[in-house]
């Protein structure tokens, strides 16, 4: 876990607004195709689509948190 620290602080320090930008870009992309998916999901398996973008929320805030990398 140690050599995450250096990498992290060094990919931060070329992070500017222009990159924060792409970033919001893709996750708004993602979000778009992420949630009409987990609603068809969520009726296929017999549940209401809530549960669907229940889960999708709750997967998307556990995907960013515990994945990533420096690309």
């Amino acid at each position: 876990m140690n050599s995450l620290k250096p990498m992290l602080l060094s990919s931060l320090k070329s992070y500017d607004k222009s990159q924060f930008f792409k970033d919001v870009t893709a996750g708004i992309i993602v979000a778009i195709i992420a949630l009409p998916l987990s609603i068809a999901l969520a009726l296929a398996s017999g549940v209401g689509p809530e549960a669907g973008i229940f889960t999708a929320i709750v997967a998307g805030f556990v995907i960013s948190a515990l994945g990533g990398s420096s690309v």
